[in-house]
C-alpha cells in the first residue's frame, strides 16, 4: 500500500485561487447619465503575451510522430500583432463585477457532476402505473459468464469493463422498495450521467452509449446503482450506470450562487449589467440593456519582439474538485455539491507569477505559438455613452486598479496561458475626454478630465472582504517569487502516470486507498485562502524509508495541519517546542 508524505520543499502555490462574495448582490432599475466620450488607454505586457491565432492554426507531428500537436502564431491584423477589443472588455467586465459586488455573468447555470469512489449498491428502478411515480427496489448483481433470459424478476445488464470487453449482469430484484425523496428528480439526474457518457463516448469512441440505457415511463425495470444521501434532513439518492461513476448533483451553480447568479430581469439589474448590457429572460420586458462601453483592438507601439514556445500543458477547469472550490462546515471528509452548508469560494482569479511557462515536449495537449515579450506597448480605446460620473469613476478605476502609472503592482490578467505565467499587463489612462452635443446649434464641446481624481479616490467598499482579496490577487509583488505550480503527486511506482496533479488528488482523498463499504472518504488537504500566511500546498509522494535525510530523524505529524515534519533526535530524551514547517503550529514533542 502507497504511504503519502506531505513534502512542503517540493510544494507550491497553486495558479488560481477565489476572491470571496459579498453579502448579496444589489439590483436597480436601469438608469443613465449624461456623459459621453472615450478613454485612451495605454497597456504594458510585465510577462509574455500569449493570444493564439486559432483560426490558423496547423497540425503538426508530435514528439511521438503523431499528427496532433498544434502550432500557431499571435493573433495579427495587416502583420501587426493587436488584442481584441472583446478579450479587454471581457477582463475589465469580470474585475468590475468583482469589485462592485455584481453578479456573476459568466454563468449558464452549469450542470455539476463529479466521479465518485464510493461503493454503490445494485438496485432497478421502474414507473409505477398505480401511482404515476418512479421507484427504487433494492436488487442484487452477478457476473455471469454466459447469456440468459429475463423473468419477471432477473434483468440483463450489458457492460463494457475497464478492458473494454462486454460483460453480462444478473439483477435480481427484491420487492423492497427504498424510502426516498423525489426518485423523479433523481432519474432526471442518471439521464444527465448518461449524456455525459455519451459526450465522453464520442471523444474516446468507446461506445458506452451503446450501454446506457435511459428509462423510461413504461412499465419496465431498469438495472442501476445508487448511493444514498442525506440533506436537511431528507434522505435522496445518486442513480449511476455503474457501480464507480459519475453522480449529477441536485443543486447547480445557480442554486449555490443564490443572488449572486447573473440577472435575468431588465427591470432590475446589478451595477455591472447596467453598464456592459445583458440579455434578459423575464416575460414583458424589455429583451436587452445596450452596453454604454466599447472596447476598441489594442493596437502595438512600435515593432513587437516575439518568441515562440511550446507551452506547458493546460486544461478546462476541474469544478469537481470541491475541496478547491467550495467549502462546508467539515473540511476534514469528502463532500458533494449537495452537501449541507456548502459555499462556493467565490470569483477565480489567476496569481501573477513569472515561472517557466514553456516545455521542450510536444503532445496533442499542448499547443506551440508565438508570444509577444514582456515590455510591449499597447494602445486602445473605451467609448463611453450615456453613462453617470460615478459610473466613469469606477470604470477609470477598474482599468488602472487605482495606479495610474506603468510601475505600478496592480495588474490584469488577459490572453492564453494564465495559469503558467503568461498574460500579465499594466493598463494606464493617458486621458479621458467628455464630450456633449448641442441639437440646436448642432456642435459637440469636448472636456479633459483630471483623471488624478479617478484614481486617487476609491469608488467602491473598500473595507470588504472581497475588495481585499481581490487586490492581493492583482498584485504583481503578492507571491514575492513563491513557486507557483499545481499540485503534484508521485505514488512512486515509475509509470507515465505517476507523477502529476491527477496523482495528488488520488493521494489526497482517502489517503490513496480503497474506501470500504460504509466508511466516508477523508481529505488531506485543501486550497487556502489568500488570506492565509502559507498558501504552499505539500506535493504528496510516497519516499523510501531509508532515505538519508531520515536517517537518525524523528518522524512528527502536526495535529493541526497534518503536515509531516523531521526533526534531528537526541541521545537524551528532551521535551521541546517546535514549530509546525507549513501552518506556524507550536507542538510539544519528546526526542
Amino acid at each position: 500500500m502507497a504511504n503519502y508524505t506531505a513534502d512542503y520543499k517540493q510544494g507550491a502555490v497553486n495558479p488560481y485561487n477565489f476572491v470571496r462574495l459579498g453579502n448579496g448582490v444589489t439590483r436597480t432599475a436601469p438608469f443613465v447619465g449624461n456623459n459621453t466620450g472615450v478613454i485612451h488607454c495605454s497597456l504594458t505586457t510585465y510577462t509574455p503575451l500569449a493570444i493564439p491565432d486559432f483560426s490558423c492554426v496547423e497540425m503538426v507531428m508530435d514528439d511521438k510522430g503523431n499528427k496532433e500537436h498544434k502550432t500557431t502564431g499571435f493573433i495579427k491584423i495587416n502583420g501587426k500583432p493587436i488584442i481584441p477589443g472583446s478579450e479587454i472588455r471581457g477582463v475589465i467586465r469580470s474585475a468590475y463585477e468583482t469589485l462592485s459586488n455584481s453578479c456573476l455573468s459568466v454563468n449558464n447555470n452549469n450542470i455539476l457532476s463529479a466521479r465518485s469512489a464510493d461503493v454503490r449498491n445494485p438496485g432497478v428502478i421502474r414507473f409505477e402505473s398505480r401511482d404515476k411515480k418512479w421507484h427504487l427496489y433494492e436488487a442484487t448483481a452477478e457476473k455471469v459468464r454466459e447469456d440468459f433470459d429475463e423473468t419477471a424478476d432477473t434483468i440483463k445488464r450489458r457492460w463494457k469493463n475497464i478492458k473494454h470487453k462486454e460483460v453480462i449482469y444478473k439483477f435480481k430484484v427484491s420487492s423492497e422498495i427504498r424510502d426516498i425523496e423525489d426518485i423523479g428528480g433523481s432519474v432526471k439526474d442518471y439521464i444527465e450521467v448518461c449524456n455525459i457518457y455519451e459526450e465522453i463516448d464520442k471523444s474516446k469512441n468507446d461506445n458506452i452509449c451503446e450501454y446506457t440505457k435511459r428509462p423510461a415511463a413504461d412499465g419496465k425495470y431498469y438495472p442501476v446503482y445508487y448511493i444514498e444521501y442525506s440533506s436537511n434532513g431528507k434522505k435522496y439518492v445518486y442513480l449511476s450506470p455503474a457501480q464507480f461513476s459519475r453522480s449529477v448533483f441536485r443543486n447547480k451553480v445557480n442554486d449555490l450562487l443564490g443572488t449572486y447568479c447573473h440577472c435575468i430581469s431588465t427591470a432590475e439589474v446589478c451595477d455591472a449589467c447596467n453598464l456592459f448590457g445583458m440579455i434578459g429572460a423575464g416575460i414583458n420586458q424589455p429583451s436587452a440593456i445596450a452596453s454604454r462601453v466599447r472596447f476598441t483592438d489594442a493596437q502595438i507601439v512600435g515593432e513587437p519582439n516575439y518568441i515562440t514556445a511550446i507551452l506547458k500543458e493546460l486544461a478546462g477547469p476541474k469544478i469537481s474538485s470541491v475541496e478547491f472550490y467550495s467549502t462546508v462546515p467539515n473540511m476534514k471528509e469528502l463532500w458533494t455539491y449537495d452537501s449541507d452548508g456548502i459555499k462556493l469560494n467565490g470569483r477565480k482569479y489567476y496569481f501573477h507569477h513569472t515561472g517557466n511557462y514553456s516545455t521542450s515536449e510536444r503532445t496533442c495537449r499542448n499547443i506551440t505559438t508565438e508570444l509577444v515579450d514582456k515590455g510591449a506597448q499597447f494602445t486602445f480605446d473605451v467609448y463611453f455613452n450615456n453613462i453617470t460620473d460615478e459610473e466613469l469613476h469606477k470604470l477609470v478605476w477598474t482599468l488602472t486598479i487605482g495606479e495610474n502609472s506603468s510601475d505600478g503592482k496592480q495588474m490584469h490578467k488577459i490572453g492564453h496561458g494564465k495559469p503558467i505565467g503568461l498574460g500579465s499587463v499594466k493598463i494606464t489612462v493617458s486621458s479621458v475626454e467628455k464630450r456633449s452635443f448641442d441639437a440646436e446649434t448642432f456642435t459637440y464641446t469636448q472636456e479633459n478630465v483630471d483623471i488624478s481624481e479617478y484614481t486617487e479616490n476609491i469608488p467602491f467598499d473598500s473595507e470588504s472582504e472581497y475588495f481585499s482579496d481581490y487586490m492581493k490577487i492583482t498584485d504583481f509583488t503578492f507571491l514575492r517569487n513563491q513557486k507557483v505550480a499545481y499540485p503534484y503527486g508521485d505514488d512512486g511506482k515509475g509509470k507515465d502516470t505517476s507523477k502529476g496533479s491527477l496523482t495528488w488528488f488520488k493521494a489526497n482523498r482517502n489517503s490513496g486507498q480503497p474506501i470500504k463499504g460504509g466508511c466516508r472518504c477523508s481529505i488531506g488537504h485543501h486550497l487556502p485562502k489568500i488570506t492565509d500566511e502559507k498558501m504552499v500546498i505539500p506535493a504528496l509522494v510516497v519516499k523510501s524509508e531509508t532515505k538519508k535525510e531520515e536517517i537518525n530523524q524523528e518522524k512528527i505529524e502536526c495535529k493541526n495541519c497534518h503536515a509531516i515534519m523531521y526533526r534531528k533526535r537526541n541521545n537524551i530524551p528532551i521535551r521541546q517546542i517546535i514549530e509546525c514547517d507549513n501552518c506556524g503550529n507550536k507542538l510539544k514533542v519528546v526526542f
